[in-house]
C-alpha cells in the first residue's frame, strides 16, 4: 500500500488523453442525472448527489488501485441510507442530512482502518449467497419505493417506514414520462449498451416537460437546485446515543460497498491484466466516503455499471475519471438549472432500469446445485432483509451469522474417510466407491481438515470408535495429505491416540505430512517414538503396512 499512489500514474499520451476525454464525456452525461436520482433514493437533497460525484470520485480515483473504477452514488448504499435513517428522522430534514453525512464519514473511517491495518479479509465474511440475497431484497425494495414516482402515485416517506403510499390514482402524465423513459432505457440497455441513453432520457424528458409545462399540470419535477461547488465543512456533531445507533449501519455500508468494489476491481484486473491491491482500494474507497461526508453528501461506493461504461467508452486510465469530475464540476457551476424541469418519473426510471436485470433466479439455481445449505442461507438473508425492513442491515447481519454457523459446523465435523484401493490404482473413499479394506487389521484414514481445537475432538472420537469396532487392529495409517496444520489442541489429541495405540500394541504410520504439521510433531518428539512411522509417500506407507500386517 502506498501513501500517494497517484504519483506513479503514467503520463498520458495525446492518443490516450483523447480516449480518456471521450470516455469522460460519456460517463459524465450518465452520472449527472443518475447521481441526482440516487440522492432522491437516499432521501437527501437532490443536489447532494452531484456533490457526491465531485471530490469523492476524485479521491477514490487518486487513492485507489484499479484505474478505471467509477466511485460515486450507487443504489445499494442509497437504499441503506434511506432505510436506516427512516427510523431516526424525517427524510430530507436537517437531522436526516446530518445523520447521512456521519454515516458516510463513519463507513469511510472503517474502510480506511481496515485498509491500513491489512484487515480487508474481514470483507470475506460477506459470502456470495449472502450478498446475492441482500442485493435481491434491496433491489425489490428500491423498485417498490420508486413505483409511486414512476407512475405518479401520491406517496409519502414517513419515519419508521420506507414508504407509505396513498392510492389516490395515477397521474397520467407522470406515468407516461416514467413508462416511456423506462421502455427507452431498457431497449438501449439491450440493443445499445454503450449509448448514453440515460443522458438522452433526462435531456428529452426535461425538454418535453418544459414544453408542456409539466409542473403546472401537477407533475413532480426536480425543481431549482442551488448552483456552485460544495464547500468542505466539518459536520455538526451528533450525540453518543445517535452515534451508537449509526454504527451498525456504517459497518454494513462499509462491508457491502467494499464487496461491490471487490467485484468491480476483480473484473477490472482481468480486463487490464494487472493486479489490484485490496488494502489500497479500501483506503481509497474509505477516503472517498469521508470526503463525501465533508462535502455534505451521503455514502458513496464503486458503481459496477458506470465502471463498465467507463471501459466500454474507451477509457484507458484514471485520467478519464479526473476529466469526468471536471465536466461534472462545470455542469454544477454553470448549467445546473438545466435539470429543473426533469420529471421525477424519469429519475425513477433511471434508478429502476439497472436493477431489473438483477431479479433473476439463475443464480439461485446455481447455488442450489453447488450447496443447498448456502442457498438456504442466501434465501434466509433475502427474507430477513424484508422482515427487518427498514433496518436492512440486520438482514446482512443474519446472513453473516448463518454463514459463520455453517463455517463452524463444517469445521466441527471435518471430513474423515476410510481409504481403500480403487480399480484405477488410486487410494479413494471406501464408502463412496464401495471398496474393500486396504489391509486386513489396518485402519487407513484420511483427514481433510486442519487438526486444531475445532476438529481435534471429532478426529480423536472417530479413531477411538473405529478401534473399538476393530479390536484386532494392528496398525493405524493416517494419510495426511489433506491435513494442513496442527495446533496445540490437535497435537494433544494425536498424542493421546498414539499413547492409546502404544498401550494396545498398535503401530502408527503418518503418510505425506505437510511442512507445518511435520515441524510441530518433530519439535514435540512424536516422530521419534518407536511405534510411529513417518512415510514420505503413499508408496512408502503401503510398503510399511504390508510388512506390519504379515
Amino acid at each position: 500500500m502506498r501513501l500517494f499512489p497517484f504519483l506513479s500514474w503514467p503520463r498520458p499520451s495525446r492518443e490516450s488523453a483523447q480516449a480518456d476525454l471521450l470516455a469522460a464525456i460519456t460517463v459524465a452525461s450518465v452520472v449527472i442525472p443518475q447521481s441526482v436520482a440516487y440522492a432522491s433514493l437516499a432521501g437527501m437533497p437532490l443536489v447532494t448527489g452531484l456533490y457526491a460525484c465531485l471530490l469523492p470520485t476524485l479521491v477514490g480515483a487518486l487513492w485507489g488501485s484499479a484505474p478505471r473504477l467509477a466511485t460515486g452514488p450507487v443504489a445499494l448504499t442509497s437504499i441503506l441510507t434511506m432505510s436506516s435513517l427512516s427510523v431516526l428522522a424525517a427524510p430530507g430534514s436537517e437531522t436526516w442530512v446530518r445523520y447521512a453525512i456521519w454515516l458516510a464519514i463513519m463507513a469511510g473511517v472503517i474502510q480506511v482502518a481496515l485498509g491500513v491495518l491489512r484487515g480487508t479479509w474481514l470483507f470475506n465474511l460477506v459470502s456470495l449467497p449472502v450478498l446475492h440475497g441482500f442485493t435481491q431484497a434491496a433491489t425489490l425494495l428500491i423498485i417498490v419505493s420508486q413505483l409511486p414516482h414512476l407512475l405518479g402515485v401520491a406517496a409519502e416517506a414517513t419515519r419508521g417506514n420506507l414508504l407509505h403510499i396513498s392510492a389516490t390514482g395515477l397521474h397520467a402524465a407522470s406515468a407516461v414520462f416514467g413508462v416511456s423513459a423506462l421502455a427507452w432505457l431498457l431497449m438501449c440497455r439491450r440493443a445499445l449498451p454503450r449509448f448514453p441513453a440515460i443522458a438522452l432520457a433526462a435531456a428529452l424528458g426535461g425538454f418535453v416537460s418544459w414544453t408542456v409545462d409539466f409542473e403546472s399540470l401537477g407533475g413532480a419535477v426536480v425543481g431549482s437546485l442551488p448552483g456552485g461547488l460544495p464547500a468542505l465543512a466539518f459536520p455538526v456533531a451528533v450525540s453518543g446515543p445517535e452515534l451508537l445507533a449509526l454504527i451498525p449501519v456504517a459497518v454494513t455500508i462499509a462491508l457491502i460497498s467494499f464487496v461491490e468494489t471487490m467485484s468491480s476491481a476483480k473484473s477490472e484486473a482481468v480486463t487490464m491484466d494487472k493486479p489490484w491491491d485490496a488494502a489500497q482500494e479500501a483506503v481509497g474507497q474509505g477516503l472517498a466516503k469521508i470526503v463525501s461526508g465533508f462535502s455534505g453528501a451521503f455514502p458513496v461506493s464503486t458503481s459496477f455499471s458506470r465502471s463498465a461504461l467507463n471501459r466500454y467508452a474507451g477509457a484507458r486510465s484514471s485520467w478519464a475519471t479526473l476529466f469526468a469530475v471536471v465536466l461534472v464540476a462545470l455542469f454544477v457551476e454553470y448549467a445546473i438549472s438545466a435539470m429543473r424541469t426533469i420529471p421525477m418519473a424519469v429519475l425513477a426510471a433511471i434508478i429502476v432500469t439497472p436493477l431489473l436485470p438483477m431479479l433473476t433466479v439463475g443464480s439461485w439455481r446455481q447455488f442450489w446445485r453447488l450447496s443447498k445449505v448456502e442457498c438456504c442461507i442466501g434465501v434466509a438473508t433475502l427474507i430477513g432483509t424484508f422482515v427487518f425492513a427498514p433496518a436492512l442491515h440486520w438482514g446482512v447481519a443474519l446472513g453473516i451469522a448463518l454463514t459463520l454457523l455453517k463455517f463452524m459446523w463444517s469445521h466441527l465435523h471435518p471430513r474423515i474417510i476410510e481409504i481403500g484401493r480403487h480399480a484405477d490404482g488410486s487410494l479413494r473413499d471406501r464408502e463412496r466407491f464401495n471398496l474393500p479394506v486396504l489391509f486386513d487389521r489396518c485402519l487407513s484414514i484420511r483427514v481433510d481438515a486442519a487438526l486444531d481445537f475445532v476438529s481435534a475432538v471429532r478426529v480423536e472420537t472417530f479413531i477411538v470408535d473405529r478401534l473399538r469396532r476393530m479390536p484386532s487392529t494392528k496398525c493405524i495409517c493416517l494419510f495426511a495429505s489433506g491435513l494442513n496444520s496442527i495446533d496445540a489442541t490437535g497435537y494433544a489429541a494425536l498424542d493421546a491416540i498414539c499413547d492409546r495405540a502404544h498401550n494396545a500394541g498398535i503401530e502408527i504410520i503418518l503418510c505425506a505430512l505437510k511442512a507445518q504439521p511435520e515441524d510441530v510433531l518433530r519439535a514435540a518428539g512424536l516422530l521419534d517414538r518407536p511405534h510411529v512411522h513417518n512415510a514420505r509417500t503413499e508408496e512408502e506407507a503401503l510398503a510399511i503396512l504390508s510388512q506390519l500386517v504379515r
